[in-house]
């Protein structure tokens, strides 16, 4: 496999350099080319062809290096103090005749905040110049190893006794199929156990910036490259990777040159924001930072003054701001609470999912006024722990409890109507706390209109999106709790509900 895509797959190596010593080396690597094996500071400019590692770390504590640890590393480590999937992985790569390996838990100084940094902002180079990417797709931790049996079941002596008239013909029956764990990242939690590996979300980025990863899987290996998948029962040869139908894939990924339209880029981000709010981490902090790598490969292709601002993108931000959350009712991925991890507007305080319609029409009284974040750290693609967008739009002040507050003073003079006297309006909060803590009266800030055309009716479908805000404790600042859906439809009555009449205010939203 390796070989055939070498040779024949361009597409696989216009991310690498076609110099014959290699790839630029990461910061620090493993040096397998001793008896022992030696973590290594490589100097600027060095080159070599190097292994990526993906894998769980699991429960049990893995072998790390720290600050305390470091001089030891490099004066070389046992193959026996290794767990076993690194053994493993260290086995396949001498095997390829390669001398590097890197590993993050042994590469990237643990515990120093600073090192996280610099490192997490380069993991888009780490993977995108690896030689090959090895997933340990069956290992749920670092201590299971990823060369082990085959799962199977034993009535596969059965069927080749029935099916095989001549003795060397063996059959294995497999448990749950690898190619639809690799090809189904929305449906991924079927396959918990014979691929843990995938729900993880710091793998999501590792798998597409990865030019070709091959997949220990818990019944074959898979191949996928940027051209093409294979396995080892040959049922994916030749096929492209092509995925769900739902997902961004690898080859879109790959090709992100291709795509000129800076509205289809755009759009191809909602789309992997999607797929990762499904995936887990262990600490929620990370959901921007392990999509730091792909932030920074779309960033090469969007125009240069184009700012990054806490998982969404300046350049098509109004829109973007109309993500909706699983809430309390998720059930396809984690459930999240509300954390300040990242400001109210950004898809990273919680679950993200956009309008799945075929087109968006900004409405023309939305502008935003400006946009700023707070970056924690070095890496501009990293952990933002605030931000504040002041936009403008028109706003209605919606009543949904016996009790309604008084509005803030800045929007003394916006009009107010009765929650439940337009059958098409709908709330949708980001969590059952936000609802709760709506206090009476909440805020709906008009964005934008979708519209879809189906195949049998020509009459387009519009409906109205927008924010749903709250005003924080001293009034002057706005948060956002949901979104509002509003459909324009001829059976709907009272549809001319505000978003024609309302006036115009400016608001901050943090």
């Amino acid at each position: 496999w390796l070989q055939d895509c070498d040779e024949n797959h361009r597409l696989c190596q216009t991310a690498r350099t076609t110099d014959q010593q290699g790839e630029l080396l990461p910061r620090r690597v493993l040096d397998l080319s001793g008896a022992q094996i030696r973590l290594i500071e490589t100097t600027q400019g060095q080159r070599g062809r190097y292994v990526a590692l993906s894998h769980c770390w699991g429960k049990e504590q893995l072998l790390t290096t720290t600050q305390a640890t470091i001089a030891e590393r490099m004066c070389g480590i046992a193959v026996e103090q290794m767990p076993k999937t690194f053994q493993d992985a260290i086995a396949i790569t001498r095997g390829l005749g390669l001398r590097y390996i890197w590993i993050d838990s042994l590469c990237i100084i643990q515990q120093d905040k600073a090192d996280w940094e610099q490192q997490s902002a380069v993991m888009a180079d780490i993977y995108t110049r690896c030689y090959l990417n090895i997933a340990t797709t069956r290992a749920a931790g670092g201590h299971e190893g990823c060369l082990g049996p085959r799962w199977t079941t034993r009535d596969s002596l059965k069927w080749a006794e029935r099916f095989s008239r001549a003795q060397d013909i063996c059959i294995r029956l497999a448990m749950k199929s690898s190619h639809e764990a690799l090809q189904t990242p929305r449906w991924i939690r079927m396959h918990m156990d014979t691929a843990p590996l995938l729900p993880r979300a710091w793998v999501y980025q590792e798998r597409s910036l990865a030019a070709r990863s091959v997949h220990l899987h818990a019944n074959e290996m898979v191949w996928a490259c940027n051209v093409t998948q294979r396995c080892e029962c040959k049922e994916l040869d030749g096929s492209p990777p092509d995925g769900d139908g739902w997902s961004a894939t690898k080859d879109r990924i790959a090709k992100l040159g291709a795509l000129n339209d800076k509205k289809a880029l755009h759009g191809l981000w909602r789309t992997i924001v999607e797929d990762v709010s499904l995936l887990d981490l262990t600490y929620e902090s990370d959901r921007l930072p392990a999509l730091s790598g792909l932030a920074y490969r779309f960033a090469e292709y969007l125009p240069k003054n184009e700012r990054y601002l806490a998982g969404l993108w300046e350049g098509d931000l109004a829109r973007d701001l109309l993500w909706e959350s699983g809430g309390s009712q998720q059930t396809a991925g984690p459930t999240r609470e509300r954390k300040m991890t990242a400001p109210s507007w950004s898809w990273a305080s919680l679950l993200a999912k956009w309008a799945g319609t075929k087109s968006y029409k900004q409405d023309p009284r939305t502008r935003i006024i400006s946009a700023s974040v707070d970056i924690d750290g070095q890496n501009k693609y990293g952990t933002v722990p605030g931000g504040c967008i002041v936009i403008e739009g028109a706003m209605c002040a919606v009543v949904v409890g016996e009790s309604p507050r008084s509005p803030p003073s800045l929007l003394a003079n916006v009009a107010t109507v009765q929650y439940g006297i337009f059958n098409s309006l709908h709330l949708n909060y980001d969590t059952s706390a936000d609802a709760s803590s709506a206090g009476g009266t909440v805020y709906c800030l008009f964005i934008g209109s979708f519209s879809e055309v189906f195949d049998h009716d020509k009459h387009p479908h519009t409906k109205h999106q927008g924010l749903i805000l709250k005003p924080t404790a001293g009034g002057a600042r706005f948060e956002r709790i949901g979104r509002w859906t509003q459909h324009i439809e001829d059976w709907v009555h009272n549809k001319d509900v505000w978003t024609r009449k309302s006036g115009v205010v400016r608001v901050e939203i943090i």
